[in-house]
């Protein structure tokens, strides 16, 4: 018997209507991150847009609806990541690039761990998406990343 597990990675087109508010998973959540926190964050534009602004469906779209846009727009980083990810992942001399960049920076302890830093969040979903991707843009980050993916390539090209 084949056991999947669904998470929810897409949004709803409007997570609201009169007297109606979707929060967390049911309505916009952060991919591949903490379900608690997309609830809290919704929960908390949801709360303060009914107590203090009113619970019909125009005062969701101007108070809340802003919310889940940000979400929305954070979670549009997070798949440019994690597709980039998975297809580094496929290539022998990239995925080797990668394990070379976080072997320097592990040796190396004074500097800025780049890499390491963007696996970490990735992985953890410590850091928004949207501060990820700007991190692998980084001209160390970039630097670094291009000479182990030239190395790893000329260790290929010998064999």
């Amino acid at each position: 018997m084949a056991l999947f597990l669904l998470i929810n990675i897409q949004a709803k087109t409007l997570p609201y209507n009169n007297r109606v508010v979707l929060i967390g998973d049911s309505g916009y959540t952060r991919l591949y991150k903490d379900g608690i926190g997309a609830a809290y964050i919704t929960a908390k534009a949801a709360a303060n847009t009914a107590i203090f602004q009113g619970i019909s469906a125009e005062d969701f779209k101007q108070h809340y609806w802003p919310v889940c846009k940000k979400i929305d727009i954070d979670n549009r980083f997070g798949k440019m990541i994690f597709t980039t990810s998975k297809i580094f992942q496929y290539i022998r001399f990239t995925r080797k690039a990668i394990l070379r960049t976080i072997a320097s920076e592990q040796q190396n302890h004074s500097g800025r761990k780049l890499m390491s830093t963007v696996l970490w969040d990735m992985f953890t979903g410590s850091s928004p998406h949207r501060d990820i991707f700007f991190s692998t843009l980084h001209p160390a980050f970039i630097g670094r990343f291009s000479w182990n993916t030239a190395l790893s390539l000329i260790h290929l090209l010998k064999k």
